[in-house]
């Protein structure tokens, strides 16, 4: 499995939006300046963010972006299920007729297996705790190549 730079990049703007909660709006060039990323790029992942509830935009002047729900409220896994899907390593975890094996698979009970364990460790780690990790190691000046 794994987290694509659409993921990667979703889930550390969530946590720069819980970072500052409380200052007010973030604005979007302040995120991409700090992510050396295309406004575009991120708009459109806030985009989907907004949709599923877990962002709220405000525009205009002193506009920007904020989270709808305490940091401490927001589980990794709502993100990263907005951003990725499902956490799976193969298509027949979460849909069985995608493979005519599948009833009878024992690979199948490993990637199964997998895929739960995933969805736990996402499922316990809330935007708060990703922001008291980070505490003392942020440096904005280096840019993550995904």
């Amino acid at each position: 499995m794994r987290v694509s730079s659409r993921g990667h990049y979703g889930l550390r703007m969530m946590v720069e939006m819980a970072a500052h909660k409380g200052n007010g709006l973030i604005k979007m060039s302040t995120i991409a300046q700090s992510f050396h990323t295309p406004p575009k790029y991120l708009h459109n992942l806030l985009g989907l963010l907004k949709n599923a509830g877990l962002v709220r935009a405000q525009a205009g002047k002193g506009g920007g972006y904020a989270l709808t729900r305490a940091p401490e409220d927001i589980k990794v896994s709502e993100i990263l299920h907005v951003l990725e899907g499902l956490p799976t390593p193969v298509g027949c975890v979460y849909d069985g007729q995608v493979c005519p094996r599948s009833e009878y698979c024992a690979a199948r009970t490993i990637w199964t297996r997998m895929a739960e364990a995933v969805e736990q460790v996402l499922k316990s780690a809330t935007l708060a705790d990703l922001v008291a990790l980070e505490q003392g190691r942020r440096d904005p000046t280096i840019p993550c190549d995904v």
